[in-house]
């Protein structure tokens, strides 16, 4: 799931992007059992990463965002 969120959002907003949008996925807040957890990203950029990761196709199964 880690890797699958860095893809999209390098694919979706660049290695420029993606680091003006500072996106950090929270390590100790993860759950990799239950594949769920926490990204931090700046407030300005928050709809380009939910377009991001809408639009990946590296997730096994139906994900929510909220």
């Amino acid at each position: 799931m880690v890797q699958a969120v860095w893809n999209s959002t390098l694919d979706y907003m660049g290695v420029k992007g993606a680091g003006q949008a500072e996106t950090w996925i929270i390590g100790n807040k993860f759950n990799k059992k239950k594949q769920e957890g926490i990204i931090e990203v700046k407030q300005s950029r928050e709809d380009d990463l939910r377009a991001a990761l809408t639009v990946n196709n590296g997730f096994e199964d139906e994900t929510f965002l909220s």
